[in-house]
């Protein structure tokens, strides 16, 4: 008849007793720190919540507020169970938290050469690449080119000037993380070297010789080193230098 209520009558006091099947509720919080535009976050979260209940009162939540998210991943979520001094639980699904610790990895990539080689003899195409095991690249990649910058490029971009170059380069993910600068050494060299050849003998007149003689190949370069040096006789086979040389034939 009183629909649960138990209603007890003392010599002194009207007591009334309500069942409470109802369960708990809970609030979640917004995280901490908060998520940036694109919905990541660098670093460990909390989410704090309240829990109410209009009856008999709230015993205990397993986990306890605020929930820890630690560990780097996307859509991360925790249960949280409620229970009210009347023995009723409710279980709650908090909000996803994405979490990427680990910043991106850049390559810069020179098309046509090999990525070891770091001599060019013309005007050097850059393009750089990157990867992210979890929330993406960031559009654009950061680079300095001997100490200037940094720059923002989308894209390639030339090196064209003769010289040494140090190349720093670097990408961002969308959660926030920097990657290190990494640096690459980029040569330049568009000429070629100078080739002299001493010729030493006993010589005769009119550029003449009356003897055998001996030819030494000489080679410098501005920028690059040598790495070899190479003749032909008379339009025969072309031959490595190897040292000195002697012409005896006459003509």
């Amino acid at each position: 008849a009183g629909e649960g209520l138990l209603v007890v009558s003392t010599s002194t006091t009207l007591v009334a007793f309500e069942g409470d099947t109802t369960p708990p509720t809970l609030t979640f919080g917004a995280p901490s720190p908060a998520p940036n535009s694109a919905g990541w976050n660098k670093t460990p979260v909390d989410l704090s919540f309240t829990t109410a209940d209009d009856l008999s009162g709230v015993q205990s939540s397993d986990p306890a507020s605020p929930l820890h998210f630690t560990a780097e991943g996307a859509n991360q979520t925790q249960q949280v169970t409620v229970t009210d001094n009347a023995g009723n639980t409710a279980t709650f699904t908090s909000p996803a938290i994405n979490i990427d610790l680990t910043p991106p990895s850049s390559t810069a990539v020179i098309p046509g050469a090999s990525q070891d080689q770091e001599w060019f003899s013309g005007p050097v195409t850059v393009t750089l690449d990157a990867t992210d095991n979890l929330s993406g690249v960031k559009p654009g990649s950061h680079f300095r080119l001997d100490g200037g910058g940094p720059f923002l490029i989308f894209g390639s971009f030339f090196i064209t000037s003769a010289g040494t170059h140090t190349l720093q380069y670097a990408s961002e993910d969308r959660a926030g993380n920097l990657e290190a600068f990494k640096t690459r050494i980029i040569n330049i060299d568009p000429e070629p070297p100078v080739t002299s050849a001493v010729v030493s003998g006993i010589l005769g007149t009119n550029g003449w010789y009356r003897s055998a003689v001996q030819v030494s190949l000489t080679a410098t370069d501005n920028l690059n080193a040598v790495v070899g040096s190479f003749y032909r006789i008379d339009g025969g086979v072309t031959q490595t230098y190897a040292g000195p040389f002697a012409l005896s034939t006459q003509g």
